[in-house]
């Protein structure tokens, strides 16, 4: 009986970890039309927070996306042109925070559906914000497909 009592005390202890804190950044970059061609542009969802999904299992890299907007300013559809990330891919949880977006004409153009080229770089790591920002910024300058 005492050495039950014994094991399943030992079962029963909690491990305390120390946390960890990451620092990540997602980089948005219009690839075509430019962004000052773009007749659309994002209307409130900038800057983009971190997936919690991506952060949680350390997932970095770029994604290159079609975006088809309505004329309304909807997201239609958005499909993966081509991606490079470090474990698996980007394109599930890049595909939803896309559809969620609103967008809004720029200044002089007038609403009418069209498609965007984007890219969307998640960066990890660092002692800062400041410091996952110009990891993005480097990383944003790489190219984005596996070829």
């Amino acid at each position: 009986m005492r050495t039950l009592f014994i094991i399943g005390s030992l079962l029963c202890v909690p491990v305390i970890s120390q946390a960890n804190t990451y620092f990540g950044d997602v980089n948005f970059t219009h690839i075509t039309p430019s962004s000052e061609q773009a007749i659309w542009q994002a209307s409130s969802q900038l800057p983009l927070k971190y997936p919690v999904e991506l952060a949680k299992q350390m997932i970095i890299g770029c994604g290159i996306f079609n975006v088809e907007i309505s004329a309304e300013g909807k997201t239609n559809k958005v499909s993966l042109i081509s991606e490079v990330t470090n474990k698996k891919s980007l394109a599930k949880e890049t595909i939803k925070t896309l559809k969620r977006f609103k967008w809004q004409p720029q200044a002089g153009q007038v609403a009418a559906a069209s498609e965007q080229v984007i890219r969307l770089d998640y960066c990890l790591g660092g002692d800062s914000i400041e410091s996952a920002q110009a990891r993005c910024q480097t990383q944003a300058k790489l190219p984005c497909s596996k070829t």
